[in-house]
């Protein structure tokens, strides 16, 4: 019988932002405990949320591998690693200050705008336990999802800034705020054509995320059924899941299932090939394929597979970077989806027209069109590590079709 122990603890002080100001936060600890055990090809999970006892938490466990939940007992190699990211972000003693000073520097400069939701700073430690395998993670961010609205909007929000950084620099958040209200009291004409230069957030490869699972590749469902290994995007399209401490903010460097994928960073797209899976380590041993990393699993729950970490590697710093003239910056969408046969389509909400990087002016309301296939292949550009300002997600560069414009 193998067993293997995780342990997670996170703390968390969440600031919530109303009309403008800071006007409450709320602190809190969480711990949760986790024994699994491994016997005849079956699993015994036993979870706990607080303070508990081990002992009691692991004969839990053994008793659960009575109800038959089949899983394959796949040991992790015996290494033992340990990894501290945390940095002291902004002292204790002068958290609540800081923040406030930050709130009341971007209202002033903002008089047009109001501003609401959160800004979150948290801590996660988390340990995994089995056998001669022992890892241990520290880190820490610090993220501001700040909604904009314009006080003559009747929407509840018009805007948002979104990042998470592990270093807090006042000026460089506050100048990306004012960016983004600036931009959206400007206006701007479509460029001519049907077909644009877009760069929308790096979040709009995940609509395929399903389709790069060992479940739908084996079942034939996938987009790519039978290309695994074959060059089926844009030689510089990369995608992985990236848990490397250097890059990765607050994400242990190993998954729910205690796999550490090599150099931290296990690919899915390389150079636009298809080099891997979204699979635990059952689906692993059901399909025969590797299992590179990519289990996430609640703290009683089987394992299963999660997106923590998915990343698109950026070929440039900024969009200017990858391509010069007009882009269509898309900054706020709505829901969007991808059929069957791969075509995505993306509501977008507000957008700006750059010009060699520069913000033109806003535009009217339309929707971006696109086969994947193409997307992704014939018609990408690149991807710009920063979007419209400092430290937002990074953002596909790629031509597309426009339509359905206001």
């Amino acid at each position: 019988m193998r067993e293997e122990i995780i342990e997670k603890k996170t703390v968390s002080k969440c600031f919530n932002i109303t009309a403008g100001a800071i006007d409450s936060m709320r602190i809190n600890t969480n711990v949760e405990t986790t024994v699994r055990v491994y016997e005849n090809e079956k699993i015994g999970i036993a979870g706990r949320v607080g303070a508990c006892n081990i002992d009691e938490l692991r004969e839990e466990a053994k008793k659960n591998l009575a109800l038959g939940i089949p899983y394959p007992d796949l040991p992790n190699p015996p290494v033992e690693r340990s990894v501290d990211c945390y940095k002291e972000i902004v002292p204790d003693g002068e958290l609540v200050a800081t923040m406030k000073k930050l709130m009341a520097r971007v209202c002033a400069e903002n008089p047009e705008f109001t501003f609401g939701n959160k800004i979150i700073i948290e801590e996660t430690q988390q340990k995994y336990v089995s056998e001669k395998t022992n890892y241990s993670y520290r880190g820490n961010s610090l993220v501001f999802s700040i909604t904009i609205k314009f006080k003559g909007s009747a929407n509840i929000m018009d805007e948002g800034y979104s990042v998470e950084v592990t270093e807090y620099d006042e000026d460089e958040i506050a100048k990306g705020i004012k960016k983004t209200c600036d931009s959206f009291l400007s206006k701007a004409q479509f460029p001519e054509g049907e077909k644009a230069v877009v760069a929308i957030d790096e979040s709009l490869a995940g609509m395929m995320l399903a389709h790069f699972t060992a479940d739908y590749y084996f079942n034939h469902l996938s987009l790519f059924d039978g290309k695994l290994g074959e060059q089926i995007f844009n030689e510089k399209f990369n995608v992985c899941c990236d848990r490397d401490p250097k890059r990765a903010k607050n994400l242990p460097f190993f998954d729910a299932e205690g796999v550490v994928s090599e150099n931290d960073c296990a690919y899915l797209i390389k150079d636009g090939v298809m080099k891997g899976l979204f699979a635990t380590k059952k689906q692993a041993a059901q399909y025969g394929c590797e299992y590179i990393g990519v289990a996430g699993a609640s703290y009683n729950g089987v394992p299963s597979i999660s997106g923590a970490g998915f990343k698109l590697m950026p070929t440039a710093d900024d969009i200017s970077d990858v391509v010069k003239g007009e882009v269509i910056y898309v900054s706020v969408s709505s829901g969007g989806d991808m059929t069957a046969d791969g075509t995505l389509s993306l509501p977008v909400i507000v957008s700006y027209l750059l010009k060699d990087g520069e913000v033109v002016g806003k535009l009217p309301g339309f929707a971006v069109t696109a086969s994947a296939k193409d997307l992704f292949g014939k018609d990408f550009l690149g991807v710009a590590k920063n979007g419209f300002y400092k430290h937002s997600n990074s953002v596909i560069v790629a031509k597309a079709n426009i339509v359905n414009k206001e």
